[in-house]
């Protein structure tokens, strides 16, 4: 467990400084640790999520796609969160959208019955959250 220099400009939520590293590892063959960890647990995918950061979502993924890595999308933090949770906590639909669909195209079971610290479900944090749109997604 350590911080990457990619795990520290997301941790930053440092969009353009995110994009640098990308690019320069890109035209390196450079292979980023897209899944490492820091001392709480988060990995990049989690620390963008945290930081609603969408862009930096999209950045990951493209990343992961690119260079054939299967991102950890099932981690939990050292509190038990896990991306989905999370996305399901600060009620983004897109980026809830980009880990869902991300998830079908790897072939990756998303945990939905997984719970927060407080006991409650994705289900949960979007019948609290009003949000029938995911509600949707997660029955089907």
């Amino acid at each position: 467990i350590g911080v990457s220099p990619i795990l520290c400009s997301i941790m930053n939520d440092n969009t353009e400084i995110t994009k640098l590293i990308i690019d320069y590892a890109n035209k390196n063959n450079i292979i980023l640790e897209i899944n490492v960890r820091d001392k709480n647990g988060y990995s990049p995918i989690l620390h963008s999520i945290y930081n609603n950061n969408i862009e930096i979502v999209n950045l990951i993924i493209d990343y992961a796609y690119k260079n054939n890595i299967i991102l950890d999308i099932n981690v939990k933090d050292n509190n038990g969160v896990s991306p989905i949770l999370y996305c399901l906590s600060i009620n983004n639909i897109e980026i809830f959208k980009l880990i869902f669909v991300y998830a079908n195209a790897n072939n990756i079971i998303l945990d939905i019955n997984i719970k927060d610290k407080n006991g409650y479900s994705p289900i949960l944090h979007s019948i609290y959250n009003n949000n029938i749109e995911i509600i949707k997604l997660i029955i089907d």
